[in-house]
């Protein structure tokens, strides 16, 4: 079996305990320089907590500040800090999903007679086959 040296280097370090669990990733850390501060975030959630803006989503209030002279920051900014306190419950008049409705399909009796589904069930197998096709039934 062969390891490369660097594997094996690896994992005697582990063992020994030098550098255990530290993340030896070259990717991002996530400290960026432009990071809202924490007197920002709280400038956003109590701006967006006022009574005049509570209802309203992120599209609407940067418009509204903008208007006003204000701008505290973008709508993604807006996202990202009502994201981080838990507040992306739909604001303003936004609804809940609602299941979808059922289709409504159809059959034919006739080349010119179309039946809805709810009423299949009356149909006898003679009215269900139609030249010679036999219809699907939903």
């Amino acid at each position: 079996m062969e390891i490369e040296l660097s594997t094996l280097q690896r994992w005697r370090r582990q063992v020994a305990g030098v550098g255990a669990g530290l993340d030896r990733r070259k990717g991002s850390h996530h400290l960026v320089s432009h990071r809202l501060s924490d007197e920002e975030r709280q400038r956003f959630m109590l701006t967006c907590n006022q009574a005049e803006f509570a209802a309203l989503p992120s599209g609407q209030i940067v418009p509204i500040l903008a208007i006003l002279g204000l701008f505290i920051g973008s709508e993604c900014s807006f996202c990202r800090v009502h994201h981080a306190y838990s507040q992306v419950h739909r604001r303003g008049r936004n609804r809940p999903p609602q299941a979808p409705r059922p289709v409504p399909q159809l059959v034919t009796r006739s080349v010119l007679h179309v039946v809805p589904t709810t009423e299949i069930e009356n149909l006898s197998a003679a009215e269900v086959v139609l030249s010679g096709i036999r219809l699907r039934q939903w």
